[in-house]
């Protein structure tokens, strides 16, 4: 009776053991790296166990999971014993059964839920039983380490269990879990995606392109430039020689002031014009940023693989990334694109076609070109007039107004084709 009594408790205490382990590793698995070293920083006195979990995740990783494979076996193997003493030969079918059981229900399933729900919580009961287990199974986890490297090697893969502190995906799903709970407002998570996407973007995305870009010659005076500078309404402007695409500097409105003041009114411009900030159009958004803080700036020109002048870019078209649309006293309050009804909308042709396509919800398939108006001129096959009309199976495009050599609006009106297509798929999604 002792014996069975002694191989009873073994049993419960091996599964309690496995169960054990089972916590741990759910609660580091679901505990990102910087949600640890947050609690670590938050209870000194378990620092250095977070540091060492932090650090040696995959040896924890695998000690977890050679430990809870033994323990298991060791309390089968003990069931296994203890039934067969009390049934017999069927024993070994009512060992199984039970085992099961109680290995799938204490040993797993609500020791792995119990340590995704407390998490962090419980590392101060985790963390140094993890750290026995590791000490005692460190040769084996040693032999485990070399295997798995040497498959890594074999299959060109890696098998290590090292992530980054937080990823990229992460802080998306997170933001958008807290949009979604109310957690955060939708501004901010506009706010949260645009400097996540801010190493992503290109200037050549956000910038003034030169056909919109003002500008002024350089052998100009100021008296030449006073009445176009009030209508222009710029408070900085590139200063050219011959054509736009030799910029030679910027004329700041305020370093006219002191000429203005003076009344020399035929200083030309070169007298105070200032040295122009040159970057590529390829040039990541983030980049020109940290470029512009360090050199004091608010003022940039944008030159494409040829040398000429590409457009303009300013340190507020810049922010408008992160914080939307920032408008001054000067900016008319013009949207770049309006729904006019539920299948029409007026564009600006110098809006990003990808832009356009995430507000109607249709893949723009043209990859040749970036801008609404390129996408135009590409349908009509040249430049079109006022009035002008094109159709096909999935859009109407009428030209409302054009400039002087370009098209500034149009607008975009879906097909009976494309509207029973989204009706359709609408209806799929339901």
């Amino acid at each position: 009776m002792t014996s069975f009594v002694v191989l009873l408790l073994t049993v419960v205490f091996l599964v309690m053991l496995s169960g054990y382990l089972s916590v741990g590793e759910a609660a580091i698995s679901s505990v990102s790296a910087a949600k640890a070293q947050a609690f670590g920083e938050d209870n000194a006195k378990l620092a250095p166990l977070v540091d060492w979990e932090l650090a040696e995740r995959q040896k924890v990783i695998i000690a977890i999971l050679v430990a809870h494979n033994l323990f298991s076996v060791a309390a089968s193997s003990f069931a296994t014993v203890l039934a067969t003493d009390f049934w017999g030969e069927k024993g070994v079918f009512w060992a199984t059964v039970i085992m099961t059981i109680l290995m799938v229900l204490f040993a797993d399933f609500l020791p792995k839920c119990i340590g995704m729900a407390l998490g962090e919580r419980n590392f101060n009961v985790i963390l140094p039983g993890l750290r026995a287990v590791s000490v005692v199974f460190s040769p084996l986890i040693w032999i485990l380490e070399k295997i798995v490297a040497f498959f890594s090697g074999l299959f060109h893969v890696d098998m290590t269990l090292e992530s980054a502190v937080v990823t990229r995906d992460e802080i998306e799903q997170l933001v958008k879990h807290g949009e979604e709970s109310g957690a955060i407002e939708a501004s901010e998570r506009r706010m949260i995606d645009g400097v996540i996407a801010f190493d992503e973007t290109r200037v050549s995305e956000i910038m003034v392109p030169r056909v919109s870009m003002d500008a002024l010659e350089v052998n100009e005076t100021i008296a030449d430039v006073v009445s176009l500078m009030q209508n222009w309404e710029h408070s900085r402007i590139p200063v050219f020689r011959e054509t736009p695409d030799d910029i030679v500097g910027v004329v700041y409105l305020k370093d006219m002031i002191p000429y203005l003041r003076a009344g020399k009114m035929d200083t030309p411009l070169s007298a105070f014009m200032r040295r122009a900030l040159f970057v590529p159009e390829t040039m990541k958004v983030n980049d020109l940023f940290g470029m512009m803080r360090g050199k004091h700036v608010h003022f940039a020109v944008v030159v494409d693989e040829y040398g000429g002048t590409a457009g303009i870019v300013t340190l507020e078209d810049l922010l408008e990334e992160i914080v939307g649309d920032i408008r001054d006293e000067y900016d008319e309050e013009s949207a770049p694109i309006v729904q006019l009804n539920e299948n029409s909308y007026r564009v600006k042709c110098t809006e990003s076609l990808e832009d356009l396509g995430a507000v109607v919800g249709y893949d723009f398939d043209c990859n040749d070109v970036d801008s609404v108006g390129g996408y135009v001129l590409d349908k009509f096959m040249g430049f079109p007039e006022k009035g002008d009309i094109y159709r096909d199976d999935d859009w109407t495009i009428k030209v409302t107004d054009v400039g002087e050599h370009r098209v500034n609006e149009v607008i975009f009106t879906r097909s009976a084709h494309e509207v029973q297509k989204e009706r359709h798929t609408k209806a799929q999604e339901e």
